[in-house]
This record gives C-alpha cells, structure tokens and sequence, in this order.
C-alpha cells in the first residue's frame, strides 16, 4: 500500500495542480518534480485510509443495512422525496431536513461502523485505571468501535438491531421498543466511529456530508434492491479487520425510477 500511494503522489506531482486539491495545499507548486518525501506519502496513505476507504465502506455498510430492513428504506424514502421535491439532492442546503436519513446512516455506523478497531491511543503520564487494570503511561491501547456500538451500558435496549429512532428522541424510541424511557440507554458520545476527543476525525463533517448527498441521490435516483440469488444474510460474514476494513461484493440492483 505504501508503494502505491508514493506512485499516485510522485504522478500527481508530476502533473502539477489543475485545481486546488488536498495536494495543492500539502505541497504547494514549488514542489512538482521534486521526490516523493515519506511525510507525502504519509499524508497520502492517510488520505486514503481516513479520506476514501472509510467513507467507501460506510456507505456500502449502509446500503446493505437499510436493503435488509426495507420498512426503514421506504421511510427514508419519502424523507428524501418530501425534502428534495422540487431539486436535486447535490443540494447540501436541505441536509439538516434529512432528519430520518441521518438517524438511519448513525444507526448503520453504530452496528458496522467503517473501522472496526480503530486508532491507538497512548496512556498519558503518571498511567490510568482502565477496565479495572493500571496500564502505566506510554501503554498504547486500542478501543474496538465494534465492541463499544454493542455494549448494552451505552445502547439500550434492542442493542443488536437496527433502530434509527434512538438517534431522534429516546422517548420516541422508548415508546417503540415498548421501555420506560427512564430504562434507556443511549450514550452519543459513545458513538466511536470518528473517534473522540482532540485527536478524532479532522474530516467528520466532510465525510458525513458527502454520505447523505451519495446515499440522497442514490434513494432519490433508484430503486435499490439486493441481487438476486445474492446471500445477503451472511455478508456481514466476508468482512475482515485489518484496521481497514476489507469486506466481500455487496450484489445490488439498481434500477432508475
């Protein structure tokens, strides 16, 4: 991976800057046709990981999310049709109307969130008690997204299952799970996927925006349904946690409505 993304930087530097992208501002005019410094391709295998792959997987963990559960689908639906009604859903204006679709993409990130693992952390000075164990300062530790989504202490009740309308109201969600809304479990922060605290994701609010246009103009373009033969109850299965997450074919159908 590392030699591939040092050959993208050393072609893109060799061309030279067409627009202001990510590259113009890292390294500037001066420094087409100089070699490829290992901080580039640092920056560049950062981009790709955090910048690309992540948002590819959250956006195919969602489409099967939602296919698999087509009473959220066809709810959605209507959202992006009632918002969307009269333009085009590039329009990022009428995001914050997206109140269903962006409950459903929170829910999707909490079961399957795109890093399952995530990124180290490292003890502070002076060590801390963690889980009942004192990890002494410069102890790297990693927090499984994966694990924190499914922890009834954070996401209660229904914590396996997909249930969008815990983002919206816990008394709404409440009332749909038949709980007490007094019994209901639902910590945001511990909503892991962006990571948390100073050193989370720099490009959140781009990622998250770039996700509700894709998945918009896909629900407002198309219908969407599984391939057929397509065993989609076990794709879950095919994903593999390499820091990335690597995942088999999702085989959909897309056809134009």
């Amino acid at each position: 991976m590392r030699n591939f993304a040092s050959e993208w930087v050393q072609n893109r530097l060799n061309m030279g800057a067409k627009v202001k992208d990510l590259w113009y501002h890292l390294t500037g005019e001066a420094a087409v046709g100089q070699s490829v410094s290992r901080e580039v391709v640092a920056d560049a295998l950062l981009a790709i990981v955090a910048g690309a792959d992540t948002t590819s997987v959250g956006l195919t963990n969602f489409i099967w999310m939602i296919l698999s559960h087509p009473e959220h689908y066809q709810r959605l639906r209507e959202e992006v049709d009632r918002v969307y009604a009269d333009a085009d859903a590039t329009d990022i204006s009428k995001q914050s109307q997206l109140k269903y679709l962006s409950a459903c993409l929170d829910e999707s990130l909490r079961l399957l969130p795109p890093g399952l693992t995530a990124g180290v952390r490292q003890v502070p000075e002076g060590g801390r008690m963690i889980a009942g164990y004192f990890l002494p300062e410069g102890t790297q530790v990693y927090l499984p997204p994966y694990v924190m989504h499914r922890n009834p202490d954070c996401f209660y009740p229904r914590t396996d299952e997909f249930v969008p309308s815990r983002w919206i109201s816990t008394d709404s969600f409440a009332l749909d799970s038949d709980c007490d809304s007094a019994l209901v479990n639902h910590n945001r922060k511990a909503l892991l996927t962006f990571s948390y605290g100073p050193a989370n994701c720099v490009g959140k609010k781009l990622a998250r925006q770039e996700m509700l246009m894709v998945l918009s103009l896909l629900v407002q373009r198309f219908d969407l349904s599984f391939a057929k033969n397509f065993d989609a109850e076990r794709w879950p299965e095919t994903m593999r946690d390499f820091l990335a997450t690597s995942r088999g074919a999702l085989k959909v159908v897309a056809r134009t409505r």
